[in-house]
């Protein structure tokens, strides 16, 4: 089956054609035959989801939003947005994990904030320092940087379920997979002593799946009681995990610049090697 994927880069491309002192790639390539269809300049490319046509780009402390064709149509500002490293699209409304505060911003179709929540105040007050962190949610922290170190929580995957009125998301520094109450913002904690977590989703046979970056597996549960693992030799940094069948999945080994195929039980199908300068981020089935 033919198919393609969309790939965030988080350093620029060797070629002098994309050349930036930025640092950041988006684009499409054909699987099948490895022909680079589309690219753009993104500045820090992060995490991006497809709207429609249309894609949603993190890019720094901002979204892009792109046409098919990577004319850019809108730039998205929020004042909670830094270090954003993740972005879902469900329901007509867009979760946005923003590493740098610490927080989740959700908002609609349009583009308006339709909810905030902040991991500092709801249980998570501690950076990895030990001192407490305060962070004024009306303050505009967009041109500030954040080091990870004095993150909380390094929050930076993101599933809502608005049905259920909750979300789902994956805690880096503490380890955990949490779901958090949109109405409250109270947290329940479904998972935990995983080392760097990334990269919450859900399979097509209705299973959470998420890279357990630090100990180089693919964690899958239903219930968060069972776990199967998948787990990967000689990876780096195992960024991103998607589903392309139901058997079939590809990797982000970011510090190895290469994209993976391979099955359930982790053995390698394909290799997709980039330039060393490439730290791949995210794919996505398009």
């Amino acid at each position: 089956m033919s198919w393609k994927s969309s790939s965030s880069k988080t350093t620029a491309h060797s070629s002098a054609e994309f050349e930036t002192v930025s640092g950041g790639i988006f684009l499409v390539i054909d699987w099948d035959t490895g022909v680079c269809e589309k690219i753009i300049q993104v500045n820090q490319a992060t995490g991006f989801c497809k709207i429609g046509k249309d894609y949603l780009v993190a890019s720094g402390n901002k979204l892009i939003l792109l046409d098919c064709d990577f004319c850019v149509k809108k730039k998205i500002h929020h004042r909670l947005f830094n270090n954003i490293h993740s972005i879902i699209y469900k329901n007509e409304n867009i979760g946005v994990t923003s590493s740098g505060t610490d927080s989740i911003v959700v908002l609609d179709k349009n583009y308006n904030e339709q909810y905030t929540w902040c991991a500092v105040y709801n249980g998570y007050d501690k950076n990895q320092f030990g001192k407490t962190r305060e962070i004024d949610l009306g303050l505009d922290h967009s041109l500030i940087f954040y080091p990870t170190k004095l993150h909380t929580t390094h929050i930076n995957s993101i599933w809502l379920d608005i049905a259920k009125n909750s979300f789902y998301s994956t805690l880096f520094w503490q380890g955990e997979v949490i779901e958090v109450s949109i109405k409250t913002g109270s947290t329940r904690v479904l998972g935990k002593n995983f080392r760097f977590p990334h990269s919450l989703k859900r399979t097509s046979d209705d299973r959470w799946m998420f890279s357990d970056t630090g100990n180089n597996r693919i964690v899958f549960t239903k219930d968060w009681r069972n776990y199967h693992y998948t787990c990967l030799e000689d990876v780096s940094w195992l960024q991103d995990t998607t589903q392309i069948s139901s058997d079939r999945f590809i990797v982000s080994d970011a510090n190895n610049n290469r994209l993976l195929e391979i099955d359930v039980d982790g053995h390698v199908i394909k290799e997709w090697k980039f330039s060393p300068q490439w730290k791949v981020y995210q794919t996505c089935l398009i």
